[in-house]
């Protein structure tokens, strides 16, 4: 995905935050226009994700109110050429799936690939170790850790090889 994290030392955040939306748009647009002045092709638009444990914490909140809602939700008509029927079914697991994504991402207090947080911009090694393990208790999602398999021994030295036709 298009999908690009900006950071921010917390003081920095607190000079933007009246702002910040704004901020966002401004530089979707511009990663935009880059990418159509380049000449790529974006399957999606571009995206500028800033999270904090502030923004996940108030998410995951929006997201048990949108839980409590979903009960009520109705469908009429049959299944056939009603996409509606198919969403209302998929809804409740659809925020189940993005409760468990938002707890693991508040719990993961680093950055790592894709996974970027202002409020714990560095990696952390002891969780590079681990993996985010989400499970459902009855109606809640429940996060743990897991340790990684060890990387067998020939797997790892193809990842500590240099590249061929590389000279050191």
């Amino acid at each position: 995905p298009n999908e690009y994290t900006l950071y921010l030392a917390p003081e920095d955040r607190d000079q933007f935050s009246s702002y910040e939306a704004s901020l966002r748009v401004e530089l979707q647009d511009y990663l935009a226009e880059h990418a159509r002045r380049e000449g790529y092709v974006l399957l999606s638009p571009p995206a500028v994700v800033i999270r904090t444990e502030e923004d996940l914490s108030r998410g995951i909140e929006e997201i048990r109110k949108l839980k409590a809602e979903a009960g009520t939700v109705r469908v009429e008509g049959s299944r056939a050429f009603n996409p509606g029927w198919h969403l209302a079914h998929d809804l409740k697991n659809m925020l189940t799936v993005s409760d468990a994504i938002a707890r693991c991402a508040l719990q993961r207090r680093e950055s790592r690939g894709a996974h970027a947080r202002l409020d714990y911009p560095n990696l952390n090694p002891e969780l590079g170790n681990v993996n985010s393990v989400a499970t459902q208790d009855g109606e809640n999602v429940r996060v743990s850790q897991s340790p990684l398999p060890r990387m067998p021994d020939e797997l790892r030295a193809l990842f500590e090889a240099e590249p061929a036709g590389v000279k050191s």
